[in-house]
């Protein structure tokens, strides 16, 4: 199955602008959503039209993740 939303550059570079040298980005265009992100992507959006980006936690420690999304607040809507 596949799920062809869009991505979302400009915020995949704003995310990436937000983080620490300590807290590498890597971006991967290339790679597919995973079935966690794309699932209930498609009841929500059957027809994949809202830009997806997809991100993956470099750690269970809440401590750090919990760094990172003070850091990723000024995205907030």
């Amino acid at each position: 199955m596949t799920y062809p939303s869009p991505g979302a550059p400009d915020l995949a570079s704003r995310v990436k602008a937000l983080m620490p040298d300590t807290e590498p980005v890597t971006q991967e265009p290339s790679y597919r959503l995973d079935h966690g992100a794309y699932v209930p992507l498609m009841v929500m959006y059957r027809k994949a039209e809202i830009p997806v980006l997809q991100m993956s936690t470099p750690s269970l420690d809440p401590h750090r993740l919990f760094a990172i999304g003070r850091r990723l607040g000024p995205l907030a809507c």
